[in-house]
Formats: structure tokens, sequence, C-alpha cells
């Protein structure tokens, strides 16, 4: 599923920083995490609170389920929803039938909220381009573009342009999620595309990354002011260069 982000960022009770680290994206992760949700509640409908108390045998399975939710909460970042849990052992632990039904009532209602929560994010399935992030690449040397295009075919959209002039011009017909600039270019260089590139409508904080045979410092430095995410020097690994990419796409939705 692909979710708004916007929406996403709006769930409280979540570490989302210690949890998506774990997972490919944040898509994976909201998968993994909706999908806990409703095991989580499912799991715990098929407890009675009374025979919970007055079973020693399912009262152990009962905290041993209670315990596999727990660590998968924790794996997931969800800190807030652990002590809830803490409650119902020690409800089940001295025999306190009406708090356990409560307490279990309770953290359902509060899974199938953000079961909710999630869902209502969700985006509409709309063409497979629209689905996709739009990367807009942006380097004087074709081959160099045809290399990156390759390594991202699939994964994202690549949009592949070799001079600035043209990438501002593709920035009016595309809405890119993310820039990939050659720094060293004749006309206008990568830095001064950044800086065009802030300046335009709706992408002030669009992440840039910056891959470059540019090892001056004072290019580094520039590339920081401008708010770049990345400075990624040529040749680059497809591994690295999609972990750079997703670490940028993944910041631009905490900012």
């Amino acid at each position: 599923m692909t979710y708004d982000l916007g929406e996403l960022s709006k769930i409280d009770d979540i570490n989302i920083e210690l949890a998506v680290k774990n997972y490919v994206s944040y898509e994976k992760y909201f998968d993994a995490l909706d999908d806990f949700a409703k095991k989580a509640t499912s799991y715990l409908s098929t407890y009675m609170p009374l025979v919970i108390v007055n079973s020693e045998e399912i009262r152990q399975d009962f905290l041993d389920e209670l315990n596999e939710i727990q660590h998968t909460l924790i794996n997931l970042g969800m800190f807030e929803f652990v002590s809830e849990l803490t409650d119902l052992e020690n409800f089940a632990i001295h025999g306190e039938v009406k708090m356990l039904e409560d307490g279990i009532r309770k953290f359902q209602a509060n899974m199938d909220i953000l079961t909710n929560k999630i869902l209502s994010a969700g985006l509409d399935k709309q063409s497979e381009s629209e689905q996709v992030p739009v990367i807009l690449a942006v380097d004087d040397q074709a081959e160099i573009l045809t290399s990156v295009s390759s390594m991202l075919e699939g994964r994202y959209k690549v949009i592949a342009v070799t001079s600035g002039a043209d990438a501002l011009k593709a920035m009016k017909m595309h809405h890119p999620t993310l820039f990939l600039l050659d720094i060293i270019m004749p006309e206008m260089d990568g830095l001064k595309l950044a800086y065009a590139i802030r300046k335009m409508r709706g992408h002030a904080k669009t992440p840039i990354l910056f891959l470059t045979e540019d090892r001056q410092a004072k290019s580094v430095m520039t590339a920081k002011k401008v708010g770049a995410c990345d400075y990624i020097l040529k040749p680059v690994d497809k591994d690295i260069l999609i972990n750079k990419i997703e670490s940028g796409l993944y910041l631009n939705w905490h900012l």
C-alpha cells in the first residue's frame, strides 16, 4: 500500500525513527504495523478473562501470548502500548477478572484506532507512475545518466536530463520527490541548480543528493548550506545509491 506521509507522521505513540530503520521502507514498516495491530486484536479476542484467571494452563498460554505481543511492540517502536500489556499481565496473575476484561477491551480499542489511522492514511490506487517516487537525475554525461537509470529501474521513476536548464523545465512537467545532481556541469553547475530548486515553490525541503566527482571541501560545505541530505562520490555502488535515496526520502518525511 502507498501512504500519505503527512497523515502517517501525525500518528502518536510510535518511535518511528527507531522503528523504521529496521525496515527497507516506511511503506513496509506501516504494512507490518497494520498487520500486527489486527493480529494482536484477534489474538486477545480468543481469550475469556474468567477462564484465564481460573485455568493455570490457559493463564500461562495467555501470558506467553502477551510476551510475544510485547516483543513485537518493542520492535515496532510502539513503547506507549507496552505498559498496557504489563497491566494485563498483572491483572491475570492476581485474578482481577473485571480489570483484565476492561484492560483487554482498552488495548483492542487502541489497536483499532491505530489501524483506522493507518487505513485513513492509505492512498487510493492510482497509476503506477504516481505511486513510485520520482527521481530527477541531472548530469551532463549521458553515460552516467544511463547507468543511474539502470540502477534505479523498477524501483523509482527516473527523469534524466543533461543540464540545469533542462532540469528546471522538467520540474514544471513532473513533481520530483528527490533530486540527484552532479556538480561539475557547464553553464549552471549542480550547486547553482540546487539554490534555484530551493527557491521554487514546493521544493524548499525536497531531498537533494549530490552524485559527483567534485571532492573540494568548499563544494561539500556549499552542498550542506543548500540543505543537501547527502554527498556521494562517483563511482557509486547500486546498493549504496538506493540506500542513500531511501534515507533521503525518509528524512524528508520527518521534516
